[in-house]
């Protein structure tokens, strides 16, 4: 081997070897853009959970209060509405 040819092969490692980091810097870059992307989902999955809970929670709570009043005074509540009857005697 003459050492031109050597000095060749060691550019053409070198050049091999940037190439290399290149692509391995590339694929970092996506990883993170995909990383974020799913962090991102998630808080919104997480915030819509919370909502819903929330909201079940509160038609819970509100559903609980109705049958304390049915319990107390059923009459006072006209059923598929559940609005409360005006004040006055109570209805039979």
């Amino acid at each position: 081997m003459h050492d031109g040819d050597r000095q060749q092969q060691q550019e053409l490692l070198q050049q091999e070897g940037k190439q290399q980091e290149q692509r391995n810097e590339h694929q970092q870059q996506q990883q993170q853009q995909q990383q974020q992307q799913q962090q991102q989902q998630q808080q919104q999955q997480q915030s819509e959970e919370r909502m819903a809970l929330h909201l079940s929670s509160v038609a819970y709570g509100q559903q609980e209060e109705w049958m304390q009043q049915d319990w107390l005074q059923p009459q006072q509540h006209i059923w598929p509405y559940r609005t409360r009857a005006p004040a006055g005697p109570p209805l039979s």
